[in-house]
């Protein structure tokens, strides 16, 4: 297959060199003495836990699954004993988890064997190994017409494929063999890519002839299913034959077949200028946060689990690590009002806008705050937040709508099409939290729906 032109989308935003990034290195972080896993991922049903209080187990033993439906499996992530099976809470929703003490000696186990000789062993295996590995693979391979893998990353303070591939590109290679393999014949196979990584895209596209690549200018957010989806094949999201995964997925299912490693861990970047030592983490799902942040100053700073736009502060850190949480930013808060800040340049501020000395300079980095910068004012109607709106809406109009009762308006107007990406709030200049009232007239209309259901 041939290398695609590079690829964009209308609106989004580009962050670029920002203060508080992450050192471009990873660390492995020590096994905990316990760990929270929760029975339930990625929103989906909770699966019943299939061990007991009292109960030793091994690192990637299944602990929780459910035959009748298609939830993937819940492993130890590491050797002990289950001390408890209570909720907990996973940043303001609440999940049944497995606790588990360690004992120190991180023993493994697994449910498959490795199959390092993969062109050998049927379909049928192969799928069979992905799904009780937890490699997040799709179980209903034969109804998928194209599989996306995205290895694009825009958020402020993100993951990187040099850092998720990085010195595994042998075994990155081999996972999309392996996923090829899993996969109905007629299934065609994208990666949507950074147009920066060359490197990257030379090796697969002379490793792998049957691949779809397409370069993706990095522009937030790019790597949003919808937006990805939309670029890459012209197609909505509603269509459930195409699947998406990321890159960690990809390397998940080569340690998973050829070494019988099922997943008990990720990488999570550690980013912000609240923090001086920032980089990226390997950590065992289960994690209480505090064990990330137990050796540095967070007093007074803002902890911010996601994605700096669209991730939650949390004020709990006993919150486990899931397969969800792919990032962590420390902000240092400030609330001081700046003395004279209409006139100041602006050489380290974001801004959409072009009034700010940033603008022209793009190598020196810019600062994220928790400082608004000013009183919340009426819309001044600058349309900054339709120019940056990746769908297409008009955030200001259908602001109006939901805040006046007008909600049969505000869906004729898409609001149902909005993808909660946050950036109308972000370019507003007169601080009017859009997003929050749009997810807000969304909500509304789900509740009605459901009561008349």
């Amino acid at each position: 297959m041939s290398i695609k032109k590079v690829k964009t989308f209308k609106g989004g935003h580009n962050f670029g060199n920002l203060l508080g990034s992450p050192e471009n290195e990873v660390r492995e972080l020590e096994l905990p003495n316990k760990v929270f896993i929760p029975l339930k991922y990625n929103h989906i049903r909770e699966v019943p836990a299939i061990v007991e209080v009292g109960d030793k187990v091994k690192t990637g033993q299944i602990i929780g699954i459910d035959d009748k439906n298609e939830s993937s499996p819940v492993h130890a992530s590491i050797s002990g004993y289950v001390t408890d099976i209570c909720p907990v809470n996973l940043s303001g929703e609440e999940a049944k988890a497995v606790v588990i003490e360690s004992d120190g000696k991180d023993d493994w186990t697994s449910s498959y064997e490795s199959k390092s000789n993969f062109e050998s062993i049927s379909k049928e295996e192969l799928n069979r190994i992905l799904y009780f590995s937890g490699s997040g693979f799709p179980a209903r391979v034969n109804e998928m017409d194209n599989l996306i893998i995205r290895a694009v990353y825009t958020q402020p303070y993100c993951l990187n494929n040099e850092i998720i591939i990085g010195k595994d590109i042998d075994n990155f290679v081999t996972g999309l063999c392996i996923l090829k393999k899993a996969l109905n014949p007629k299934t065609k196979i994208h990666i949507g890519i950074d147009n920066r990584d060359e490197n990257l895209i030379k090796i697969l596209y002379k490793s792998l002839d049957w691949l779809e690549i397409h370069p993706l200018k990095p522009k937030y957010p790019q790597d949003h299913p919808v937006i990805l989806k939309k670029t890459l094949l012209d197609e909505s999201f509603s269509s459930s034959s195409t699947v998406i995964i990321d890159t960690q997925s990809v390397i998940h299912a080569y340690y998973s077949v050829v070494e019988g490693k099922p997943v008990v861990g990720k990488i999570i970047v550690l980013g912000g200028h609240g923090i001086t030592e920032r980089g990226f983490v390997k950590i065992r799902i289960g994690t209480p946060l505090i064990c990330i942040l137990s050796n540095k100053n967070i007093k007074d700073k803002r902890c911010i689990v996601g994605g700096i736009i669209t991730g939650k502060e949390c004020n709990d850190l006993s919150i486990p690590v899931t397969r969800d949480i792919d990032s962590l930013s420390i902000l240092k808060e400030n609330h001081n009002r700046e003395f004279l800040s209409f006139i100041r340049p602006g050489v380290r501020r974001d801004s959409f806008s072009t009034s700010f000395l940033s603008s022209i300079f793009p190598k020196i980095k810019k600062r994220f705050d928790t400082n608004e910068k000013g009183e919340h004012r009426p819309c001044i109607y600058c349309n900054y937040c339709e120019e940056a709106c990746p769908v297409e809406l008009m955030p200001y109009l259908l602001n109006n709508y939901v805040t006046h009762d007008m909600l049969d308006e505000a869906r004729e107007m898409g609001l149902m099409t909005c993808i909660d990406c946050g950036l109308c709030t972000y370019v507003c200049p007169c601080k009017i939290p859009l997003m929050e009232n749009i997810q807000s007239g969304k909500e509304i209309i789900n509740e009605n729906n459901q009561e008349n259901s």
